[in-house]
C-alpha cells in the first residue's frame, strides 16, 4: 500500500492500537511507513492466531494481546494513534468497537480506517470481490458473521456519524506477492469451503457462485480489490 506508506512516513506514531490485528500485516505496513513509534500493540480475540503472533515476534516494540475489540482493557486516552483494517464487515457491531476506537484514543489522536469496497474494480478484482462475498456468505450461515461489503460512502458515513473529523479519503492498492499467491489458492479451494455448506438450501446456489468465480479467474486473473483508506482525529 504505497500511497498509505508515504503519507506515514514524516508521523511520529507514538503509542498504537491495531484493532483486530488477525497475523498482524496492517502492523507491517505502518513499521514500513511510520518515522518512529514508542509501542504498537495488535488486539485480537482469537487465542491462536496472538500465540501465533507473539512466537514469531522479535521486536519488543511490538506485542500482541487477546482482547476483545469490543470491550478493551486499555484506559481512556491510552493512544496516539488507532487502526482498524479491512474488519469492520466482520463486525456484528461496528458502532461499539469504533466507540471503543475512539474511547483510548487521545485527544487529537490519529485514527486509521482501512476497508474494502466493491464498486469499480478491475475485471481481474472483481474475482477478489466475487471470492470474498462467497467467503462471507458461507462463514455466516455457518455461524462466523459477516456482513456485505461496504460502499465508500456507507464506510465514509459511518465513521462521520461517530463524530471523527475525517482529514484525508484515498484508494490504496496492495501488490504484496504473498497476498497474491494466496489468493489464486482461494480460488482453486472455493469449492471445498462450499462444500461445508451440503445439505444447507444455499448449497447448490454457494456452488453455482463458486463456479462463476473460477469463469471469472480463468478469464481475467485474480488481484487484491482496491481499499479505501480513510485517515482522521477526534
Amino acid at each position: 500500500m504505497k500511497k498509505l506508506i508515504s503519507k506515514l512516513k514524516n508521523i511520529d506514531g507514538g503509542k498504537i492500537l491495531d484493532v483486530a490485528t488477525r497475523d498482524g500485516a496492517f502492523i507491517l505496513k505502518l513499521k514500513e511507513g511510520l518515522k518512529d513509534y514508542t509501542e504498537i500493540i495488535g488486539i485480537d480475540n482469537d487465542e491462536e492466531i496472538i500465540n501465533k503472533n507473539n512466537a514469531k515476534n522479535t521486536e519488543s516494540k511490538v506485542k500482541y494481546l487477546l482482547m476483545d475489540a469490543g470491550d478493551m482493557d486499555f484506559e481512556d486516552n491510552s493512544f496516539d494513534i488507532v487502526c482498524i483494517s479491512n474488519t469492520l464487515h466482520h463486525l456484528l457491531d461496528k458502532n461499539k468497537v469504533l466507540n471503543e476506537m475512539k474511547r483510548v484514543l487521545k485527544p487529537g489522536g490519529r485514527i486509521i480506517i482501512n476497508e474494502l469496497f466493491d464498486e469499480d474494480q478491475s475485471p481481474a478484482q472483481t474475482t477478489h470481490v466475487k471470492l470474498h462475498e462467497l467467503g462471507g456468505l458461507v462463514d455466516s450461515l455457518l455461524g462466523d458473521y459477516h456482513s456485505k461489503t461496504l460502499k465508500r460512502h456507507e464506510t465514509i458515513d459511518l465513521i462521520k456519524s461517530l463524530g471523527i473529523e475525517i482529514d484525508e479519503v484515498f484508494e490504496d492498492y496492495e501488490t504484496d506477492r504473498e497476498i497474491q499467491k494466496k489468493l489464486v489458492e482461494r480460488v482453486h479451494n472455493i469449492t471445498h469451503k462450499v462444500a461445508k455448506t451440503k445439505g444447507y438450501p444455499e448449497y447448490e446456489e454457494f456452488m453455482r457462485l463458486a463456479e462463476d468465480i473460477k469463469k471469472n479467474f480463468d478469464r481475467f486473473g485474480i488481484e487484491r480489490s482496491t481499499q479505501l483508506v480513510i485517515m482522521g482525529r477526534i
